[in-house]
């Protein structure tokens, strides 16, 4: 269990604003195959597209410069594109606040702006006021520079074990720059990451770690690696960053 990068890669383009899996016709443009019977009325035409008369689907960019970052720190061109997150069952459409479809609850002020409109994914909204959902070995994700042989020993077949990578590199990134090369004129060290492991187990690792005394480790949110996880043990210069 070491990098995760020979996954294989996985292209499912949906439309950035229903999320149904669409294709490009040549004559009809990006169309849902799939909409037949009583749902062909949104075959060529989107219920969640308020942005043109036209509602039309549209897939997420296709461009570097609008390319999303999936929760493995991978760029996304189209769609549900990384195979890491397919393997995980992670969908990445799907709002973290309330776990359902991106802008399907008009209440949400996550994936909703407040006319009712739904928020593309490149600027969600502050989680806002609703149930604090339960820490699950889905959404946690737990960083140190701690060997990896030994981190793959203690999880064993229980969770998995990968090491960092950097954006647009290839090579590994460091556990104080999460997405960042290397670099030489800092002191960096790898970055490794365990998940879909047990809180319960996570919390004895973390402590486990921080009892050697020489390791960095934290938890985060698996979604968005800036929001810490309260309750784990930890041993993390926070101000070391690249």
């Amino acid at each position: 269990m070491s990098d995760t990068s020979d996954i294989p890669r996985i292209v499912i383009i949906v439309c950035r604003h229903c999320a149904r899996p669409i294709e490009n016709d040549p004559e009809d443009g990006w169309v849902d195959p799939e909409a037949t019977g009583d749902d062909s009325l949104w075959r060529e035409t989107c219920d969640e597209n308020h942005h043109t008369l036209a509602a039309k689907h549209e897939p997420f960019p296709q461009t570097e410069e609008d390319a999303l970052i999936c929760v493995h720190r991978r760029q996304i061109w189209v769609g549900n594109e990384c195979g890491d997150c397919e393997v995980s069952g992670y969908t990445w459409h799907l709002c973290d606040r309330h776990d359902g479809n991106w802008g399907e609850d008009s209440t949400c002020e996550r994936c909703k702006y407040e006319s009712g409109l739904t928020r593309p994914l490149t600027d969600k909204g502050p989680l806002g006021p609703g149930e604090e959902k339960p820490v699950t070995r889905h959404n946690i994700i737990l960083h140190t520079d701690a060997p990896l042989d030994m981190l793959a020993f203690v999880v064993a077949e229980h969770g998995m074990v990968g090491s960092g990578t950097a954006i647009g590199h290839g090579g590994p990134d460091c556990v104080y720059g999460w997405g960042e090369p290397w670099d030489p004129e800092k002191v960096c060290k790898p970055h490794h990451l365990v998940y879909d492991l047990e809180p319960s187990m996570v919390t004895v690792l973390a402590q486990m770690i921080v009892t050697f005394g020489k390791y960095q480790v934290c938890v985060t949110d698996r979604a968005d690696w800036s929001i810490k996880r309260d309750g784990f043990p930890e041993s993390y210069d926070w101000a070391h960053a690249h």
